[in-house]
């Protein structure tokens, strides 16, 4: 916005919610207001200044509710790995566009949702790895993977090692419990 001599330039940008800083711009306004000249020039600063009002509390309810949006998506995520997530249209029951919900989801969780959801996943893999009844192809396909192969070369890539070098390094460094057989005896 050019300075127009009227109000101090310092005055748009600061946040206009401050009753203090509105107060004094609309004085000032006030005050322009007895000079013939300056009348229409007022009459715009003014309109503008409600303009920011508007759009800055707007954008304050709108922001924080899109993060609080995100916040839940995260422990639903969290809640449920398994679940078939569909960013697309999380995104749209948001009313947000695929970049906007992905910038602010990256902004919350620090990471995109895929790569999110993909930590999520391998999490729920390396705990139902240490259960020893499970196979790893019943693991693959609840985690959704058409085939065993793809899981291991995923949770490889996530974690370092197989499935099956994971389970093995969980199944021995696991404390034994009374009720349950020693598995390194």
């Amino acid at each position: 916005m050019e300075r127009s001599g009227l109000i101090p330039r310092s005055h748009f940008h600061q946040k206009l919610l401050d009753p203090t800083s509105f107060e004094g711009a609309y004085g000032e306004l006030l005050r322009q207001l007895d000079h013939p000249k300056a009348h229409s020039r007022c009459v715009h600063l003014l309109e503008g200044l409600w303009l920011q009002l508007l759009e800055e509390a707007q954008e304050d309810r709108r922001g924080d509710s899109h993060q609080e949006n995100i916040r839940e998506l995260l422990h639903r995520i969290d809640e449920r790995p398994l679940q078939d997530w569909d960013f697309h249209r999380e995104a749209q029951g948001l009313h947000l566009s695929q970049v906007h919900f992905r910038r602010l989801f990256q902004n919350q969780a620090g990471q995109s949702p895929g790569r999110y959801l993909l930590e999520r996943r391998m999490r729920e893999a390396a705990r139902l790895l240490a259960e020893p009844e499970l196979k790893i192809s019943q693991i693959a396909d609840k985690l959704g993977y058409g085939a065993p192969h793809h899981f291991t070369r995923a949770f490889r890539r996530q974690m370092g090692l197989s499935p099956l070098q994971f389970r093995r390094a969980s199944l021995f460094h696991r404390p034994s419990r009374p009720d349950s057989p020693n598995p390194s005896a």
